[in-house]
């Protein structure tokens, strides 16, 4: 006994126990970590937590500490018995493992164009859609956050716009499971940002081709966490904080606003009343050129009421989530359940969601495997009528009401914002319209798939998958007659929409390494099936205003709309390798789908691409800085079937007759058939590059892209003889070229680590080729005035105008020139287009983009022991917008910004600027036309998001009996630095239409959020 414990007691003083834990750069824990004794098969790896323990002999011994994509470490334990390790990220993006259509395939096999964003760069933004986490973390991908409300509209661009009639988002795969716009709801609003594991863009035609018809405008790949074998792992996600609108507009007190009104309609009445004179009363000027009364008395006395400040709020936004995830080999599972709340900056507005999401996968046996995923939200919706130019719009209505009018009475009711009798413009009181036009909906939506996949032989899999897309949407608008000046009915409206997606897929994949030769092939079989209804009913002349839904009112109109299409495919591609370092991909697939003419419904996508390891060769083993080299090619066919139901069939409309002498109902024709009706094509060709130098301490992809998009849909003329005017065809091509870069250097790698990322795309949008019958399509705005323009050699949606080229500074100087008759000093001046001698519709050019040059994001990644710092920037460049609020309100009528105040024109001794004219009401020289004297810079760089972390030590979390803590605090929308004078760079003046990129019709500002959250793991 004696001995033994002698023996005991000499082994424990040559031994020691060492725990810790094991992290990336950026702190996080990293599990299945292997640490092993040098020189010895003893080892262990980490736990779900990044945590290990292990025996080692007492001394100096030292631990190998190795993880795939980080460089090895070895540590010398020096009888410590708790030891941290920290790893550097060595060549891990070549085995990263990339979600590609129907498979993975690692990244150093890639020959596509194909860039990936981790769960951990998507849940640094506290923001209600994925999409608006993906702005500037990828290059090609532009995202512009038009509609700064809570769950506002976002536009989607991948490469350029491509088409003029058809849709330009890109395909969102879920899990696996394709899913569009459904139009009664944005998908990726409804994931919970928190559940995605990873985003894989998807951009040349050799990686979209697998997705046929639905590929031309790129695809984005969502995965959503799922359950690793090992011990259960529980997180919980905290944040909360608070939102501010960004930036407001300087806009004129009472007392400037008086000087501009009567500047406006004093030169207004002289211009257009020949015998008028400054010094009129109102009781001789017409309406619209009365100066108000209460402008001519004691401007001292009157407030000057900023009405943004009564719009605007601070707004609290929270975000909880709880998940667990963990199993054994057999049975593996990840769940989660969310809610997020989010008040808009604009009173009145907001949104709340429900989320949960099931991820399971069991293994039946040694060859069946098989799982499900359900991802079910409900969301909720508080809108304002925030956006548009005309007088139902809370934000315009802001902008231009005068500043002298108080937001209350002395009674403490709405005050009157109308006065017509002194030739006001009937806006209503904004805070009025916001509290009492109830605009609300909800929104259930459940995706959901099952699989079963079986291992026929080693190497070939079958693999079966069902799932659904189940989106079911209430919405309902109450508009009393209260808010609105000029308004005597109270309407009411309330909708309810369905949409039901139910996808089969049939798979064989095969995957087998024969000494140099690799191949990894999938050949399979889809059926898809899309249903939609939408039912409506309106009501007006409500007794009151007490019932807010039509049940209050009298039913006065309703409809009800059906459309199905169905979808079959067949795909395969094969993915060869020789030596790993000469890689071949070949690519088809064949879709039919019921949108298109009976005689042209089936397509076949083709692609093909090729990649050299150039750094695999024998000749460049002596350039050891050299960490990896690969030269891409590919070149393929895609299509775009986002054209409407129904579209390729003639179709009927009411059409009433005269039979005797009753009118009678019938029906009539309102569009031709075309049964050679097709999808838009688009051919394109990618050439790319990757390497990385010093130990992977620098790595760059580049890109030059050609994509050429034909087919496109167009309405050309037709004879009036055939009873209608115009006809669907497919014609016209569109090219969008460009260069990305994407750059990534590790900076430091010590103790103090800094990661840069870096992109930039340069995209030039053309259209190449148009109908002979439609030369030019034109867009229109603000009462049917054109603002835009495409046409052949110029891009899609070019602003289209006059050119203002300068200010007329004396009467003289407008007679001098001679081509506008009825311009005075202080009027724009608009150039000659075709030298004609005279200003009208003709003098009409391209004066902007709305697309920028280029755009970017840079993003900075520190840390240093605990604690962790990102900075992320994003902007664009080059692209021009449309400001209607200056538009608007140049008369002398509505309020105005400072700027224009202080620049404008007053007379030869005060001639402003040369950019702003003079305040007129009714110009005679149509000032207000739509020239590029409103078009202004839209460039901007925003820091987009700044995030600080501190991960609490391990000996204090394991005091804790915790796994894991973080604490961090986040700003979003920091600061955005540009020369613009409205509320955002980021403007659409039709949600989420492209096409209406660059209209600033008074938008929902994006606001500055601050936020204080802490994540916990057990």
């Amino acid at each position: 006994m004696l001995g033994l414990a002698v023996f005991l007691t000499a082994h424990a003083q040559t031994t020691l126990t060492v725990t810790g834990r094991v992290t990336d750069e950026t702190g996080q824990s990293l599990p299945g970590v292997t640490l092993l004794l040098k020189g010895s098969s003893n080892g262990t790896t980490t736990n779900a937590e990044g945590i290990y323990r292990l025996s080692v002999p007492a001394g100096n011994a030292v631990l190998v500490v190795s993880y795939v994509g980080y460089l090895s470490q070895e540590v010398v334990v020096a009888n410590r018995s708790t030891i941290d390790v920290q790893l550097t990220p060595g060549d891990k993006t070549l085995g990263e493992v990339v979600v590609v259509g129907y498979g993975t395939q690692e990244k150093k096999d890639l020959t596509g164009a194909i860039a990936s964003v981790s769960s951990k760069d998507i849940q640094k933004l506290p923001v209600s859609g994925v999409d608006q986490a993906l702005q500037g973390q990828v290059a090609g991908l532009q995202i512009s956050q038009s509609n700064g409300a809570p769950g506002g509209n976002t536009n989607i661009l991948i490469r350029g716009i491509g088409s003029i009639s058809g849709g330009n988002e890109p395909l969102f795969v879920i899990d696996g499971y394709p899913v569009t716009n459904s139009g009664i709801g944005n998908p990726l609003n409804t994931i919970n940002p928190n559940d995605i594991e990873s985003i894989d863009v998807l951009k040349d035609a050799s990686s979209t081709a697998i997705y046929g018809s639905r590929g031309s405008n790129g695809v984005i790949m969502i995965t959503t966490k799922r359950g690793k074998a090992g011990k259960a792992r529980i997180e919980v996600d905290a944040y909360t904080g608070f939102q501010q609108v960004a930036k407001k507009l300087d806009l004129l007190n009472t007392r400037d606003f008086a000087q501009f009104v009567t500047e406006g309609r004093n030169n207004g009445y002289l211009d257009n009343v020949a015998t008028g004179k400054v010094t009129d009363p109102n009781s001789v000027r017409p309406n619209s050129y009365q100066i108000p009364s209460i402008l001519q008395g004691d401007l001292s006395k009157l407030p000057d009421t900023d009405w943004q400040d009564v719009i605007f709020r601070t707004a609290p936004i929270q975000n909880y989530q709880v998940s667990a995830s963990g199993g054994t080999d057999k049975l593996r599972y990840a769940l989660s359940g969310g809610y997020f709340s989010q008040k808009g900056i604009i009173i009145s507005s907001g949104l709340e969601r429900y989320s949960f999401r099931l991820n399971l996968d069991g293994k039946l046996s040694d060859k069946l495997t098989v799982g499900v995923t359900m991802l079910p939200s409900f969301t909720k919706i508080d809108d304002v009528s925030a956006i548009g130019h005309s007088g139902g719009a809370v934000v315009q209505a802001a902008l231009s009401l005068p500043p002298y009018v108080p937001v209350y009475d002395a009674n403490g009711n709405y005050t009157i914002t109308y006065q017509p009798t002194e030739g006001d413009i009937a806006y209503p009181h904004p805070v009025q319209l916001a509290n009492e036009l109830q605009i609300n909906g909800t929104q259930f939506r459940l995706f959901g798939n099952a699989y079963a996949e079986y291992e026929i032989l080693n190497g070939l899999k079958f693999r079966s998958t069902v799932g659904a897309d189940l989106n079911y949407s209430k919405n309902r608008r109450f508009d009393p007659n209260t808010y609105n000046p000029v308004s005597v009915l109270t309407n009411a409206t309330a909708t309810n929409s369905e949409a039901t997606n139910w996808l089969t897929e049939n798979t064989f994949s095969y995957k087998k390494q024969v000494g140099r030769h690799a191949v990894d092939a999938v050949v399979g079989f889809t059926a898809q099936n899309a249903y939609a209804n939408s039912i409506q009913a309106q009501a007006t002349r409500f007794p009151d205003n007490l019932i807010d839904n039509i049940n209050g009112g009298t039913v006065n109109a309703g409809s009800e709309g059906t459309t199905v299409h169905t979808m079959l495919s067949y795909l395969a591609r094969v993915n060869y390798s020789l030596n790993d370092k000469y890689l071949f991909t070949a690519t088809v697939r064949r879709d039919g789908s019921s949108r298109f003419g009976a005689d042209n419904r089936w397509g076949t996508f083709p692609s093909a691409s090729v990649g050299w390891r150039v750094s695999e060769e024998n000749f460049m083993k002596g350039l050891t800085f050299v960490s990896d080299l690969k030269l891409r090619a590919s070149y393929g066919l895609t299509g775009n079937n986002a054209i409407g139901d129904y579209r390729a069939i003639g179709q009927l409309r009411d059409a009433n007759y005269v039979l005797g002498n009753a009118l009678a109902p019938g029906l009539g024709r309102s569009s031709f058939t075309n049964s050679l009706l097709g999808w838009e094509s688009m051919k394109q060709l990618d050439l790319g590059i990757d390497f990385s130098l010093l130990n992977s301490r620098v790595a760059v992809t580049a890109d030059y892209y050609d994509k050429r998009n034909t087919d496109m849909l167009f309405s050309i003329q037709t004879p009036s003889a055939t009873g209608l005017t115009s006809a669907l065809v497919n014609l016209g091509e569109v090219q969008n070229r460009g260069i990305e870069l994407a750059l990534t250097t590790r900076n430091t790698v010590k103790a103090f680590k800094w990661t840069t990322n870096f992109n930039i795309t340069f995209n030039r949008n053309k259209v190449l080729a148009m109908s002979a019958e439609t030369e030019k399509i034109f867009s229109s705005a603000l009462g049917r005035q054109v603002y835009a323009v495409t046409q052949v050699g110029d891009p899609i949606g070019s602003f289209f105008g006059r050119r203002m080229i300068g200010v007329f500074q004396t009467n003289e100087e407008a007679t001098t020139y001679g081509k506008q008759p009825f311009a005075k000093a202080g009027d724009f001046k608009w150039e000659d287009i075709n030298n004609d001698g005279r200003i009208d519709d003709n003098d009409r050019t391209v004066i902007g983009s709305p697309h920028p040059d280029f755009f970017f994001g840079f993003n900075n990644n520190f840390s240093y022991k605990g604690f962790t710092l990102d900075v992320l920037t994003n902007g664009m460049v080059g692209q021009k917008i449309f400001n209607s609020t200056f538009s608007i309100n140049t008369s002398g009528v509505q309020n105005q910004i400072q700027e224009a105040f202080d620049n404008r024109y007053v007379s030869p001794t005060q001639p402003g600027n040369g950019v702003y004219g003079r305040a007129i009401r009714g110009s005679r020289n149509n000032n207000t036309v739509f020239s590029s004297a409103y078009l202004f810079d839209g460039s901007f760089l925003r820091i987009r998001n700044v995030s600080l972390g501190y991960n609490i030590p391990t000996s204090v979390v394991n005091r804790l009996r915790l796994g894991s803590a973080r604490v961090y605090a986040t700003a979003t929308n920091l600061f955005t630095f540009t020369n613009y004078n409205g509320f955002d760079p980021e403007v659409s003046g039709s949600g989420d239409d492209v096409r209406a990129a660059g209209l600033d019709f008074g938008t929902y500002p994006q606001a500055r959020t601050i936020t204080f959250g802490i994540n916990l793991g057990f």
